[in-house]
């Protein structure tokens, strides 16, 4: 999605889409990749389709991701910072007759 710069620091921003059928939309989370560390966001959109997730991240100006870099950097999960997606709904056991 681009690059974040500020002094030395850089970032190269990635955003993740994985539609779910479960809720019948799309899940966005943000990744920020430096020259040794990643970071993400846990998924933090959901809308109906891609383009939506894409708009919605689209508003976000440079000091709200830098705000997402400073939370994740503090975040006690901060040497690898993943978030993993929200677990699936179990399916229902068979009903035995």
């Amino acid at each position: 999605m681009g690059e974040l710069k500020r002094g030395a620091a850089r970032w190269n921003v990635f955003l993740e889409l994985e539609p779910d059928a479960a809720v019948g939309g799309v899940r966005g989370r943000v990744h920020f990749v430096g020259a040794d560390r990643h970071r993400s966001t846990a998924w933090v959109f959901l809308e109906p389709t891609e383009r939506e997730v894409q708009d919605r991240f689209s508003e976000f100006s440079a000091v709200e991701l830098w705000h997402f870099v400073a939370a994740l950097e503090e975040s006690p999960a901060a040497p690898s910072a993943s978030v993993a997606p929200p677990p699936r709904p179990a399916t229902p056991p068979a009903s035995r007759p």
